[in-house]
């Protein structure tokens, strides 16, 4: 998250972020794009940010994002749009939103010849009122939620830096079934501190971990579902690894290690076959499977009150029961494979 103390952009995120939610997307503020370098001994970089990210799942797991620029200010219009223009395109943007204070004309066509919308402060305000937003109450409400994940990011920042360093800088910047293995790996250090002192600020921060797996596991699902949907657990297990030829690669290399060792070693992670199984009844119901992230981020934005966690059976009713099933049993798998606390999410196992 932003770390300076005025964000003069944050009145316009906060009022896209509302526009995303009311379109059905689960949104995310500030998501960096990182690339690496040869200067300065193969590091990474960041290129730019993405001020507001929505993606969603169709019910037949295939995938949308959008995102938006906002800035304030009235000059450099142009400049920034160009800018923007080559960030959707590097992130592969369905849909790109240009947001300033204020927008001259020649901005605004240059922008639309690309097939960018455009909005001026005003006019997003307008089109919220449209919407039948009460635009004032839900800036309020949108401004709390983005100091309350702040909060959380520095908390864990203190208590576990790795895994809050790959949420912050890798997660959006990496293949999706690397961020499955590394979220696995990363979580079983949770272990270490949360069964001491579980705070509001860390379950928040595992809620938005989970829906992020979820996220993770559901595009890797769909792309195993298109390589071929009568042999899942085959194309699930290529997928796993990004592609054949990397599967093979990597058990080749396995091979190797097992006969200089002389020992043979398991290549498959131990989570593996349940990680199938799981990922098996999810295409069983693509529907339900594709609703998860968006009642993780309801229960985010309306569960969490200052001092207790308090899920609404308002937010739980407008779910089927399997939806939230499913969402249960990633929290238990999350528990066999990373060992998580389970207490972290003791709330919502409750309903």
């Amino acid at each position: 998250m932003n770390k300076d103390p005025v964000n003069k952009d944050l009145p316009l995120k906060v009022m896209c972020r509302a526009l995303y939610k009311e379109m059905g997307y689960c949104t995310h503020y500030e998501v960096r794009l990182r690339t690496k370098t040869y200067i300065e001994a193969f590091k990474s970089h960041d290129l730019s940010d993405i001020d507001v990210i929505g993606y969603s799942f169709s019910p037949d797991l295939s995938y949308s994002v959008i995102g938006a620029e906002c800035k304030s200010g009235e000059s450099h219009a142009l400049d920034e749009i160009y800018k923007f223009m080559g960030i959707a395109n590097y992130y592969g943007l369905h849909k790109a939103y240009f947001v300033k204070t204020k927008l001259h004309s020649n901005a605004r066509n240059v922008a639309v010849s690309k097939g960018m919308s455009t909005y001026d402060a005003a006019e997003l305000r307008q089109l919220l009122l449209g919407l039948s937003i009460d635009v004032d109450k839900q800036s309020k409400i949108e401004t709390a939620l983005y100091n309350r994940i702040s909060s959380a990011h520095r908390h864990v920042a203190s208590i576990d830096p790795k895994l809050h360093s790959y949420i912050l800088f890798e997660y959006w910047n990496r293949d999706d079934w690397r961020n499955i293995h590394n979220l696995i790996h990363l979580l079983k250090n949770t272990n270490s501190y949360a069964k001491q002192n579980i705070t509001l600020d860390l379950k928040y921060y595992h809620y938005l971990v989970l829906e992020l797996f979820i996220r993770a596991t559901l595009l890797v699902l769909h792309k195993a579902m298109n390589l071929s949907l009568s042999d899942l657990p085959n194309s699930l297990t290529v997928m796993l690894y990004g592609s054949a030829d990397s599967l093979n690669e990597r058990r080749q290399l396995s091979d190797l290690i097992s006969q200089t060792i002389g020992k043979d070693e398991r290549f498959e992670p131990s989570w593996q076959n349940s990680f199938l199984e799981l990922c098996g009844r999810f295409s069983e119901r693509p529907y339900q499977s594709s609703l998860m992230p968006k009642m993780i981020q309801d229960i985010l934005d309306d569960g969490f009150f200052k001092d207790m966690l308090m899920i609404d059976g308002r937010i739980m009713k407008k779910y089927d029961d399997i939806v939230r099933k499913f969402t249960q049993d990633v929290i238990h798998f999350l528990k066999t494979s990373a060992n998580i606390n389970i207490d972290l999410f003791e709330e919502f196992l409750k309903t």
